[in-house]
């Protein structure tokens, strides 16, 4: 649960640890996101190839990406992912999360991370993520955890999914450095909803 402290405007984090992880990060770790490797591309294929591509035209990724890359960028998930979402999506499907076509979503260490920096600005979170300005204006907010990824398919978005947003680009990792995929629906039971309490404007 993400509780805002008025006094000072500080944030508190309060999660349930993920296996074998212990407590989520306070701090953020800028030396994380900065320990990153471009993608490394295969059989003639080049970013600007695929992102020529027409949107739910476009290549799966182990046809232009390397295996190496694809396990190392999916490991990154071994401590869960997240995604941050409006309550109203939540009430909409109530017993699972996500689609088949593709939920998208980054690592727990770097939603922390995320929210962290974003310090209750709804706006500097809607840049992380990449998304319009004003997308998540004025809507009540909520962190989804999904613990155990792999067990719904973890796999590399290929920019054909519905969610994916005019920005994305190949390789995993969005226009703001955060690394993403995708994975199927998720049941009940087998995510987690914390609040997000931001202050008043």
């Amino acid at each position: 649960m993400l509780v805002l402290l008025m006094v000072g405007i500080a944030w508190s984090v309060q999660l349930d640890p993920a296996p074998d992880q212990g407590q989520v990060l306070l701090v953020p770790d800028i030396e994380y996101l900065k320990d990153r490797k471009e993608p490394v591309y295969t059989n003639g294929w080049t970013e600007e190839l695929v992102l020529n591509r027409p949107k739910f035209q476009k290549p799966q990724p182990h046809e232009y990406l390397t295996a190496d890359h694809i396990i190392r960028h999916l490991k990154k998930f071994d401590y869960g992912g997240a995604f941050i979402a409006p309550q109203a999506y939540i009430n909409k499907y109530q017993d699972y999360v996500g689609t088949d076509d593709g939920q998208y979503i980054i690592p727990r260490k770097e939603m922390d991370y995320l929210l962290n920096k974003a310090d209750g600005n709804v706006d500097i979170i809607e840049k992380e993520l990449g998304l319009k300005p004003g997308t998540f204006r004025d809507r009540n907010l909520k962190r989804v955890d999904i613990p155990f990824p792999f067990k719904f398919d973890l796999r590399m978005p290929s920019g054909n999914e519905h969610q994916a947003l005019d920005s994305w680009l190949p390789g995993g990792v969005n226009i703001r450095g955060y690394s993403e995929t995708i994975i199927s629906t998720v049941p009940k039971g087998e995510f987690r909803i914390h609040e997000i309490i931001f202050p008043f404007r």
